[in-house]
């Protein structure tokens, strides 16, 4: 209420829509907006009623839907939290009955020694009585987490009698299990002499001390773990842990801050009891299990109380956990925790509740101190020496979210849908008589002619006016359409006539060039095979001879060599010179590279020969094979391999084929087009993607040739080029039309070749491609082509 005036919900939605109406168009008008305001302004009336109003609905939606999201994840980590107390308090718990059973078992080892009335502090009546303390070291009680070790001291904290065992080791100790199970761990025995001082122990040390039973966790060192044949199954070392990119925070503190003598210490449970006679102090019985490696107790934990992971440390080093390394094969033993959880807990003695990155993975996780016997002596002073962790990765909450944000935006595009149904309804009620208006003018521009917009009803708004406007527009239109209709039709006969023209001249010039290329490649070629073929027949010829002679001469020397096997001074300084041995068994194989390359030389001019046809008819009877033969070997420099790409690879699939009537010359040419055009596309190819992206495809031209009856071949020619795109394909043989750079072509050899089989040799030329899957042309030409043109004449 506002004075005496009431403002209703409905009283307000028309102000919010024009506020929120000229938000947007003041935002679109923003410089940084121009192009979307140009597309707004194109927007039907119809669509941008739409778009207002879905907006007005979609935006609350997504807006509430991203506050549900949001509580959900936070509702989420402090339920997961919760949990994690509960877990953290249960592990503390189960950790607090395994060392109340250790009380007992030592207790009841303690009153075993003080039965058989034993003193401890006698030398010899323990030698005598060793029997009988093995005995009672050896007799296990069983528990569902046995000690590791049982003990009896003297007075002064020496071993007399002990039962010591380690974890057996092997490639499988510390790899994660595949179920959720708790580990069954499997001991031997191990051999240490007595005498071991357990004094250095401040357990030890402080029971003999205050005469009274004590216990709790107790970190044991690494020589003494030594001592107690304990050090394979203790020392573990410092693992590496993945900290890359991580805030100082999230690091472990320098090494050397806590007394974890390079992951060389043991964490034990440990219980111990004083043994009397008579009311005089004699010795000690110990009961306890070394925690490092032994996992029985914190795979119990995640099997019995659904935890994901679950940690002991020895200081800030994890001497027991089932957190996973990142190969998830193997537990992640021997790594440090980060310093803000250190800093909590075992520096402050507070327990610590967040994320925290273990191993490169990020958790939700507890900590709690764990403190040792002197909690029981001293109370509040006590300070950690070890943490009792719980923890769940982040991506198991991040799918339950994923799970519920899935299952939220599905509400909301159901909400979003019903929105834009009743949009469109409503938006289509307001803008039908503006869209009869817009189809009737798209009609009148069309030239449709005889329209008129009738009226439903009489209307005298801004609609009605315009459908008066718009009949009258009509009439006036059609009375100009008829002198327009009449000027198009002469305009277009005389277009007609000039394209009609322009296409003759393209191809008199094809023609003219194709000519003069022909005539001039004839000249060139005939002067080559000429010059070439002479001089080559020369030295082809008299190589023999020069063979022979040369021959004749090195035997001549060879002999005088036999006969005189001591020339003068100044021959065996000639020989030397030129090197005579090298020419004697060089020479012949100098000669023999001549042969070879004159008879190469006059490969190229026969198949210079044949390629032109210059020695023969115009019009005859050919081996098609010849000619492709002869046009493969002129351009076989263009299919060695080179940096670009690894050779060019031809595959020939001749079938059987008869002797063809045709022009030979202009044939040849075609075939020598469609070829050098694959080898550019292949080329081109190469050049773009490189050697190492082009395992799919080899760089390969397939010329395969069937006779289809009596009367028609099929030539195929593919290559496994770039290939062609489709508005490329309908102006292939278009006269002077050419993808490639300046100076690679004119765009007249395909042209050029469709004239020849399609007009010159009555046949047909088809090329099939898509872009990246090479090019394929299939020429057809009849068997004789004057035969076939004069029966189409009849």
């Amino acid at each position: 209420m506002v004075g005496n005036k009431v403002y209703t919900r409905d009283m307000f939605f028309p102000i919010a829509f024009k506020l929120q109406f000229k938000f947007i168009k003041q935002l679109l008008k923003l410089s940084v907006g121009n192009k979307i305001y140009r597309k707004w302004i194109n927007l039907s009336f119809r669509t941008k009623l739409f778009i207002l109003l879905f907006s007005g609905a979609a935006l609350p939606t997504i807006l509430a839907t991203q506050v549900i999201l949001g509580v959900a994840r936070v509702h989420l980590i402090n339920s997961q939290q919760e949990l994690l107390q509960k877990d953290l308090v249960y592990l503390q718990q189960k950790f607090k009955s395994i060392t109340e059973s250790y009380q007992g078992q030592a207790q009841v080892l303690q009153k075993f020694v003080e039965g058989a009335e034993i003193d401890l502090s006698d030398q010899q009546e323990v030698t005598q009585k060793q029997k009988v303390l093995k005995k009672l070291v050896n007799g296990r009680i069983n528990s569902e987490f046995e000690p590791s070790f049982y003990i009896i001291t003297d007075a002064e904290g020496r071993t007399v009698a002990q039962n010591i065992q380690t974890i057996i080791r092997d490639e499988k100790s510390d790899r994660l299990p595949v179920s959720r199970s708790s580990s069954v761990n499997k001991y031997q025995r191990v051999s240490v002499p007595l005498g071991i001082n357990l004094n250095q122990l401040p357990i030890v040390k402080n029971a003999l001390a205050e005469q009274q039973m004590l216990w709790g966790s107790e970190v044991i060192t690494g020589d003494l773990l030594q001592q107690l044949g304990l050090a394979s199954q203790g020392q573990i070392g410092q693992r590496f842990q993945q900290t890359q990119n991580l805030p100082t925070s999230k690091l472990p503190f320098p090494p050397g801050t806590y007394n974890i003598d390079h992951g060389r210490i043991g964490l034990a449970i440990i219980a111990v009891q004083p043994i009397k006679q008579n009311n005089r102090l004699v010795g000690l019985a110990i009961a306890g299990n070394l925690l490092n490696r032994n996992y029985q107790l914190v795979d119990l934990i995640t099997q019995t109380s659904g935890v994901s992971t679950a940690t002991l440390f020895a200081y800030d080093w994890r001497v027991s956990t089932n957190v996973p390394n990142s190969d998830q094969t193997t537990r992640a033993i021997g790594t440090r925790v980060s310093r803000e959880v250190a800093n909590a807990v075992l520096n402050q003695g507070k327990k610590f509740f967040g994320s925290t990155n273990i191993v490169g993975e990020n958790y939700i996780t507890a900590y709690a101190p764990m403190y040792d016997h002197r909690m029981l002596l001293s109370g509040q002073k006590a300070k950690p020496i070890g943490i009792f962790y719980v923890g769940e990765p982040e991506f198991k909450i991040n799918k339950t979210l994923t799970k519920i944000a899935i299952t939220g935006y599905g509400i909301g595009a159901g909400i979003l849908c019903l929105a834009g149904f009743v949009t469109l309804l409503i938006s289509k009620a307001f803008s039908q008589s503006i869209q009869r208006l817009t189809n009737f003018a798209q009609r009148l521009g069309s030239g449709e002619k005889g329209i008129r917009l009738w009226k439903t009803e009489e209307r005298q708004d801004e609609i009605g006016i315009l459908e008066h406007e718009f009949n009258n527009m009509a009439m006036r239109i059609e009375n100009n359409l008829e002198k327009v209709m009449e000027n198009e039709i002469q305009i277009r006969q005389q277009a007609q006539e000039l394209t009609h023209t322009l296409e003759q001249l393209k191809q008199t010039q094809a023609e003219l060039v194709n000519q003069a290329r022909i005539s001039s490649l004839e000249q060139l070629v005939a002067g080559m095979a000429h010059e070439i073929n002479n001089p080559v027949n020369f030295i082809y010829a008299n190589i023999i001879y020069a063979e022979e002679y040369i021959q004749a001469l090195i035997n001549l020397i060879q002999i005088y060599q036999v006969h005189y096997p001591y020339p003068h001074e100044e021959i065996n300084k000639i020989l030397k010179e030129i090197e005579w041995e090298f020419i004697e068994s060089d020479l012949p194989n100098l000669l023999q590279s001549i042969k070879i390359g004159a008879e190469r030389i006059t490969q190229i001019v026969k198949a210079l020969r044949i390629f032109s046809h210059i020695d023969e008819a115009e019009y005859k009877q050919v081996n098609l094979y010849q000619g492709i033969d002869s046009i493969l070997e002129i351009i076989q420099y263009r299919l060695r391999s080179t940096s670009r790409y690894p050779g060019i690879e031809i595959i020939k699939k001749y079938g059987i084929m008869p002797l063809i009537n045709c022009y030979p010359g202009l044939i040849n040419q075609v075939f020598f087009n469609i070829i050098n055009n694959a080898i550019d596309a292949i080329e081109e190819r190469y050049k773009i993607s490189g050697l190492e992206s082009e395992n799919s495809l080899s760089p390969q031209i397939c010329i395969q040739t069937e006779l289809i009856d009596s009367d028609w071949v099929k030539i195929r020619i593919i290559d496994t080029g770039l290939g062609i795109s489709e508005d490329i394909k309908e102006r292939l043989f278009d006269p002077f039309f050419t993808t490639k750079t300046i100076g690679k072509g004119m765009g007249m050899g395909l042209a050029i070749s469709y004239q020849i089989v399609t007009q010159t040799h009555g046949g047909s030329l088809e090329c099939i491609s898509s872009v990246g899957q090479g090019t394929e042309f299939v020429m057809m030409i009849p068997v004789d082509v004057k035969a076939v043109r004069d029966n189409r004449l009849k």
